[in-house]
């Protein structure tokens, strides 16, 4: 009697990954990682917890991300916001910045959304791939269709 051990993996992330066979580096497909160390690609970015303050804070790659025992990952990895030219998109509770550009926090470092708002995001403004901020929701990213203006000129 031959005896042969089967192992499975330990949730439907990493059996859909083991099931890829494309190579496709998307967020799909990228391995659930369930231990203390998070390998986070670049242009890639996830949403962590402290269970401690409960605040939501962003953590962007590349790097190694080292989980506490008080934190939980609660979003990712994913992979950041790529707009194409002539694209936008509409981001629902944009994240608050200042003059600098830059994302404002409350005394606690909980990020600050402008929650009812949307903001209308060009490829123009947004060259470089971006992330969302906990909080943040992404609408389809859509094609800036183009008007033809005709004036009837009339000598």
């Amino acid at each position: 009697v031959i005896l042969t051990k089967i192992t499975y993996p330990s949730n439907f992330a990493q059996l859909n990954y083991l099931l890829n066979v494309d190579g496709n580096m998307s967020s799909k497909n990228l391995p659930a990682q369930m231990g203390p160390i998070y390998r986070i690609p670049p242009y890639y970015y996830l949403h962590v917890l402290d269970q401690n303050t409960s605040v939501t804070r962003l953590e962007i790659g590349p790097k190694k991300f080292f989980k506490q025992d008080n934190e939980t990952i609660v979003f990712g990895p994913d992979q950041m916001i790529t707009l194409a030219p002539r694209h936008f998109c509409v981001v629902e509770n944009p994240v608050v910045k200042n003059e600098n550009g830059q994302a404002q926090f409350d005394k606690n470092g909980q990020v600050k959304l402008s929650y009812g708002s949307l903001d209308v995001r060009l490829e123009q403004d947004y060259k470089e791939p971006f992330p969302l901020y906990p909080g943040e929701v992404l609408n389809q990213v859509r094609r800036i269709k183009l008007l033809k203006i005709f004036f009837n000129t009339i000598c």
